[in-house]
């Protein structure tokens, strides 16, 4: 796999942050498109979500953070753009792995559940000039050799492991990025179709609850649809749609 012929890859130990290393590369002038900061272990990593972190057993975790200075457009649909390329590369793994690749599903807006459980989730950090994304940081953290989970995560968290694959860290950082490159390079701009129909799932739940960041909350909606700009319509209780472009969606325990 060729991976390194576009990605500059460069391993530590342990880092506070992925994203946030990568960030002050960037801002020192360090960095460049294709730079792949990748930790084995993270003391500070954090989620999306502001107050929420993201967990990791050291060795067993794909933790990295990807540098993006060449933006596809629409610029706006980068963090879709790159979870449909770890949604193909982790169905391209069950494949191989004679595992089913309908196991694995996008949740809005970027997480992947593998049996109804968090296997993935990225954190996208772009830096605009005005209305122009001038650069992003692109951090992925993967559960992939985890053999058990604390008991509070136990419920929502899974590995490749614990679903059979046993597949190395690096093997599956290589497969992730194979496919962001074809997804950046190719330049598709048919990421809503796409997005809508690897969404269409989220359409049977009967209940969930969305939040966004200045303590905003939602609860009993059902999920509708995403407009041509990747956000939620939502369908309240009283049957009146409301549009949301970020936060968080929270399915019910039973769904997850």
């Amino acid at each position: 796999m060729l991976v390194k012929a576009m990605w500059n890859i460069l391993e530590f130990e342990e880092l506070a942050s992925t994203n946030t290393l990568a960030s002050e590369m960037l801002a020192r002038g360090e960095a460049r498109h294709g730079d792949v900061i990748q930790a084995h272990h993270q003391s500070g990593g954090r989620g999306r979500t502001a107050g929420r972190v993201w967990n990791d057993e050291p060795g067993a975790s794909l933790l990295m953070s990807v540098v993006l200075t060449k933006i596809p457009e629409p610029a706006n649909l980068l963090q879709y753009r790159v979870a449909l390329a770890v949604l193909e590369a982790l169905r391209q793994i069950a494949r191989t792995n004679n595992k089913s690749e309908n196991d694995f599903r996008l949740k809005w807006p970027n997480d992947i559940l593998l049996n109804g459980k968090k296997v993935c989730g990225i954190l996208l950090e772009a830096q605009w000039n005005s209305s122009v994304m001038r650069s992003a940081v692109v951090g992925i953290g993967f559960n992939v050799r985890q053999s058990a989970f604390p008991e509070e995560l136990d419920a929502i968290a899974t590995s490749l492991l614990l679903n059979g694959m046993h597949i190395p860290v690096n093997e599956v950082r290589d497969a992730v990025l194979e496919q962001l490159k074809q997804e950046i390079e190719k330049g598709d701009n048919d990421i809503i179709s796409r997005l809508r129909s690897e969404l269409a799932w989220m359409k049977e739940l009967p209940s969930l609850e969305w939040s966004g960041s200045d303590g905003e909350n939602l609860t009993n909606i059902r999920y509708m649809d995403i407009d041509e700009n990747g956000a939620l319509r939502l369908e309240q209780s009283d049957g009146s749609i409301v549009i949301r472009h970020n936060g968080s969606l929270v399915i019910g325990s039973s769904h997850r």
